[in-house]
């Protein structure tokens, strides 16, 4: 979230006793996309507060025709959550602490760069509302998912019954079981394609599962069940404009494309053939193909089982996103980046390839004093703007950001904690009088690391030990000299 692409949203009152001095600061504020008013008389402005009530209030006590209590009161009878920045000298600061509990957000004074100095102030104020605004409505929307989710739940069991009732109740408890124990969406695919398997034990039967790519109207293959998966992987079709005009009522048939159906028969010999559509309402995430053994009503249920909690986990994922999200930086949380480490790990094992993690500190964080979330912020947008579609950004601390890499070796990521840095040295609030660096930590599993406890731990020794050198410098982790990696990776 960027405060610059969001300034039109807010409404500015200005109400200072220099003339020139609030001409000035208006057309600031302007000029930098918010809607402004100027106000010279005291009743004017509060009565323009209970007609259309600004965000936030730019003022000075020393223009105000009452004391200082009764205008604030006058303001937020109008409105309550009107935010004020007070035009004041240093030395009369402490008088206004009372008024921190009135909505108070900031005191500042006049004087040189006063216009750059107040839009800095008012950027922080509404850039808090903004977060305010958008934590109310991932509230609403996570009430929202938990609702949906018990109606799934809600289903499921009503499926269970049914089944029961159709005396196979007793395989439905470890179907759906199998099923709920998934942590992925690709792991939930691979569990029916295997269950199927498993049931039928025949060397027959064969499978595939086609993903949807709805940016490309287009099917890839991506798991495959009797079938060699390195040559079927990215095989695929895309569809023609009338294809996917009438895509989601051809699946809800139970039928595919003639594209489909012809790669179908060229690449697998195949024209005869069970199809399973993936709909999660409008959205169509693909479609399971089976053959070379009948299939009947029996697996049609366990396929709605399979639906049901493929649906669940969906929900589930969205409503653990809403729940894991920071709200300074917009990017995810520590437990998320545990929980996602541990994945990228076993991924990594699995596929046996590396997957190294880069941690980040600013430096000398103590001294930024209340411009630390503005800065924490701006980082955290050039991390996100650097990274590749694949790569997980998470705020693991205070003042510390933590990516993890699939599949980049040590070298790889250190080249790019390197690019990072200087993007950061020479990025624009350094022009601002603000010198901000950071200190990045590296490290890899397999080659230097041995499980994810070791390779999070690790990027942060190696982070402290540069930040404890002063900083501004990219630091890669060297493991003992006895240690041996699971697998070897190209360096």
């Amino acid at each position: 979230m960027r405060i610059q692409d969001l300034r039109s949203q807010f409404s500015i009152f200005v109400f200072l006793p220099e003339i020139d001095l609030s001409a000035e600061l208006k057309q600031s504020f302007v000029t930098s996309g918010y809607e402004t008013f100027l106000f010279i008389e005291q009743d004017l402005l509060v009565d323009r507060v209970k007609q259309a009530a600004p965000h936030v209030i730019v003022f000075s006590p020393d223009i105000l025709i009452s004391s200082l209590s009764e205008f604030v009161q006058a303001v937020l009878e109008a409105n309550s959550e009107v935010q004020f920045i007070c035009v004041s000298k240093n030395s009369e600061a402490e008088a206004l602490i009372e008024y921190r509990d009135f909505n108070f957000a900031q005191v500042i004074e006049s004087g040189d760069q006063f216009h750059f100095r107040a839009l800095w102030l008012v950027d922080s104020v509404c850039e808090k509302l903004a977060l305010q605004y958008r934590n109310e409505a991932l509230l609403v929307r996570a009430q929202d998912l938990e609702l949906r989710i018990q109606q799934t739940e809600s289903r499921a069991v009503t499926l269970h019954q049914q089944l029961s009732s159709a005396q196979q109740g007793p395989q439905i408890e470890p179907i759906f079981k199998l099923f709920s124990q998934t942590t992925s969406k690709e792991d939930l695919i691979q569990s029916f394609l295997k269950y199927l398997a498993h049931k039928k034990n025949s060397k027959d039967l064969r499978g595939i599962y086609f993903r949807y790519l709805p940016s490309v109207t287009s099917f890839v293959a991506t798991q495959t069940l009797g079938l060699d998966l390195e040559r079927s992987k990215g095989v695929g079709a895309r569809m023609s404009p009338e294809e996917a005009t009438e895509i989601h009522l051809t699946l809800q048939r139970d039928q595919i494309p003639t594209s489909l159906q012809q790669i179908l028969k060229e690449a697998f010999q195949q024209s005869e053939y069970t199809v399973y559509p993936v709909l999660q309402g409008a959205l169509i995430e693909g479609v399971f193909i089976v053959w070379g053994e009948p299939l009947g009503q029996a697996e049609r249920s366990e396929f709605s089982l399979f639906q049901i909690c493929f649906h669940n986990f969906n929900l589930d994922r969205k409503l653990r996103s809403l729940e894991t999200l920071d709200p300074v930086t917009d990017l995810q949380n520590l437990q998320y980046f545990r929980l996602r480490l541990e994945e990228e790990v076993a991924r990594s094992r699995r596929l046996q390839q590396p997957v190294a993690v880069v941690q980040l500190a600013v430096d000398g964080w103590a001294k930024l004093g209340a411009q630390r979330d503005l800065i924490l912020r701006s980082v955290a947008l050039l991390v996100k703007k650097t990274s590749r579609i694949n790569d997980f950004a998470c705020r693991t601390g205070e003042s510390e950001i933590t990516l993890i890499l699939p599949h980049s070796p040590r070298k790889g990521a250190a080249l790019r904690a390197e690019r990072l840095r200087k993007a950061i040295e020479n990025h624009s609030f350094a022009n601002n009088g603000i010198h901000v660096t950071v200190s990045l930590g590296i490290s890899e599993y397999p080659s230097l690391s041995r499980g994810t406890e070791e390779l999070e731990s690790s990027a942060k020794l190696a982070r402290e030990f540069i930040s404890g050198k002063g900083g501004n410098k990219v630091c890669l982790y060297k493991p003992k000299e006895n240690f041996k990696p699971d697998f070897e990776v190209p360096i």
